[in-house]
């Protein structure tokens, strides 16, 4: 929390669209996803940017809620990812873009996922992962890249799909890709699975 909200203030007004609208391009071509009915939980959309594109792509705005740990929109409820203050099996899909990685305790943020998707709903997940701190003196102390670091998910989806355990059901879509990072390569990772609650 101490080092996202500041992190966040600073990129308030920044927007990734692309690397964003391809997990939502995916999403959009699944015949289990009726996008006109599904109830959305969009975690840690920053800004209305994410709110925006979803609409755009076909998700109904009354249908979906979004949270954050900080906002200055009606749109976005403050709240943790850690502690959802939603009754189980509220939502047909979770759709969380770039913000587990935040997290330093990103088992119990997909415990609360899994709480609150419905069984058969689906998760949308994409993060960037690292493989190991940066090198000595190569960020300086408090720099940004050390505020971000909160899991490494160094094992990309299959670290995620772990997180999710018996949770994890059918696996749509599984993408990871490497672009150049501001210190080392950047590996991006998405996934989209069903949630499995029985047994």
């Amino acid at each position: 929390r101490k080092n996202v909200i500041p992190y966040n203030l600073r990129k308030i007004r920044g927007y990734d669209r692309l690397r964003t609208e391809r997990l939502i391009n995916v999403l959009r071509s699944l015949h289990d996803l009726d996008l006109r009915s599904a109830r959305v939980l969009n975690i840690g959309p920053r800004n209305e940017m994410e709110l925006m594109l979803l609409t755009l792509y076909g998700f109904e705005p009354r249908n979906i809620t979004a949270v954050d740990l900080f906002s200055y929109s009606p749109h976005i409820r403050v709240m943790d990812m850690h502690e959802l203050t939603f009754a189980d099996d509220s939502f047909d899909l979770t759709y969380c873009a770039y913000t587990l990685r935040y997290s330093d305790r990103v088992e119990r943020a997909c415990q609360e996922i899994a709480r609150c998707t419905r069984d058969g709903g689906l998760v949308a997940a994409s993060f960037v992962t690292e493989a190991a701190p940066p090198p000595a003196g190569a960020v300086p102390e408090g720099g940004e890249r050390q505020a971000i670091i909160g899991s490494r998910l160094s094992g990309g989806v299959a670290d995620l799909l772990r997180c999710f355990g018996r949770h994890c059901g059918h696996v749509y879509w599984s993408e990871e890709y490497e672009t150049a990072g501001p210190v080392e390569p950047e590996k991006h990772c998405s996934v989209i699975f069903k949630l499995v609650k029985a047994g």
